[in-house]
């Protein structure tokens, strides 16, 4: 089978490099001179199709060319959005504000922007009162199933009721295992109706956009495709299966708990996939925007061990393409397809504030995941936050050095690429990391073993 990552070699960067000019730069002629620019309200109707690889789904376009008439009156690009959107017309060049809440004026007017009922997934309801959810309600939203609602799990600054639920009937029906253990659990998100839903948004255009570029597998890293929102009279409620998985989070916690960190073989793997997964983004015009460890969780889908060889290979056949991370959090991203290219972002997640303050980063793009991706990765090297300074040169560099029996060349090339630059090849970056392990095979056969013992480690710390 190929990997979820080995198709990443053909993933298109869409950082700002040379070929991606006509996606976030300026635009050029066949001469490679400057085009004449687009007008603003074409720039902001459809960004994406300057890039003739890769543009909105047929069902956002059909979706954004009902909504045209909206764009004339849009919000000023660069407006920090604490008041209504004005009709004024736009600006060029200035700094837009999304929030780091799903609510945002911002997110709502882009929301406003999507007609939802058109996406694969969308349920309408009719104009039916939506369940009442509570712990112990049984609900039918998912087709041959039986939700049980088994406790709240909270209710967010954005006033959406989060639930869990499992499928027991979906469980028993199974044919190959009738344990409880086996039972599907969903999280069931309710939303007032008015209240913008992006998550599902991401999800079914990265689900689109990767299938139409030929890297499907790559969905895996960001989610169920078999989300769905359901439309009712006053609420709208997202489903989403929820593997159970544990969290980076989780395992720094245990590693700290019991005086150890990351190993570095293993740490490389997950850097590897790290990289992988920003990258399949970026290629659709999709920044994370809150690549914290609360968001990134260790995935093993893989059916038994026999499937899954003990040596790493970086193609991901033997089982691999099933083995190594899945983010979260889709409801922060944004989509610079329908944002103009000359528009940046200034708000990011607590954990990456107070590096982007010292990094002199006040506004972002593309530039918030890469250091979002120094922040993770130096998080599963030394178990700690990530603390900047500079060299003798003037260039950002983690206060923590690499130990000096690690592999300090790729280390501190990932540190300085990541936290300078403003358009990064993670390709590069990645294959870097890769060719390493393929020389060194007797270092890449750890890997498997060193994810079995930081799943007892996690699990001994849990309990």
């Amino acid at each position: 089978s190929t990997s979820s990552i080995s198709s990443r070699d053909q993933i298109p960067s869409g950082n700002g490099h040379a070929a991606d000019k006509l996606a976030l730069g300026t635009p050029e002629n066949d001469d490679g001179q400057p085009a004449a620019r687009p007008t603003l309200s074409q720039e902001r109707r459809f960004s994406a199709f300057r890039d003739p690889r890769l543009g909105l789904s047929a069902i956002a376009e059909a979706s954004l060319e009902m909504s045209r008439s909206v764009i004339g009156g849009t919000v000023a690009a660069g407006t920090r959005m604490t008041e209504e959107p004005a009709a004024a017309k736009p600006t060029e060049g200035t700094v837009a504000t999304v929030a780091a809440s799903g609510s945002s004026l911002m997110t709502q007017h882009m929301w406003s922007m999507v007609s939802v009922d058109l996406f694969p997934g969308y349920v309408a309801h009719q104009g039916a009162a939506a369940p009442t959810l509570e712990p112990g309600t049984v609900v039918t939203l998912v087709p041959n199933s039986q939700l049980h609602v088994t406790k709240q799990l909270a209710v967010t600054g954005d006033n959406v009721k989060i639930f869990q639920a499992v499928d027991r009937l979906a469980a028993v029906s199974d044919a190959q295992s009738e344990d409880e253990d086996q039972e599907t659990t969903f999280l069931l998100k309710v939303f007032a109706a008015d209240q913008p839903v992006w998550e599902f948004y991401i999800l079914t255009e990265l689900q689109s956009r990767l299938k139409s570029s030929g890297m499907m597998p790559m969905l895996a890293c960001f989610g169920s495709s078999s989300a769905s929102l359901h439309g009712f009279a006053a609420h709208n409620i997202l489903v989403l299966p929820q593997p159970d998985e544990d969290t980076l989070e989780a395992a720094v916690s245990a590693y700290t708990a019991s005086g150890k960190t990351m190993d570095e073989m293993l740490a490389m793997f997950y850097a590897i996939e790290l990289l992988g997964l920003v990258q399949a983004m970026h290629s659709c015009n999709v920044a994370h925007g809150h690549l914290t460890e609360q968001h990134i969780s260790f995935r093993q889908d893989v059916s038994d061990d026999d499937d899954w060889l003990d040596a790493w290979n970086a193609t991901g056949q033997d089982g691999w393409n099933g083995v190594g991370l899945r983010v979260s959090a889709l409801d922060r991203s944004v989509d610079f397809s329908i944002v103009p290219a000359t528009d940046e972002m200034t708000e990011a997640a607590p954990a990456l504030v107070a590096i982007c303050g010292k990094a002199g980063l006040a506004s972002w793009r593309y530039q918030i995941d890469y250091i979002g991706i120094a922040h993770l990765v130096h998080l599963m090297l030394f178990g700690t936050t990530l603390e900047l300074e500079r060299d003798e040169n003037g260039q950002l560099c983690p206060v923590n050095k690499p130990k000096r029996w690690w592999q300090q060349q790729l280390w501190t090339q990932l540190f300085q690429t990541l936290l300078n630059n403003t358009s990064v090849d993670l390709l590069d970056l990645r294959r870097g990391f890769e060719v390493y392990l393929q020389q060194n095979p007797h270092k890449a056969k750890k890997i498997k073993g060193l994810i079995s013992k930081q799943d007892i480690l996690i699990f001994s710390h849990r309990s």
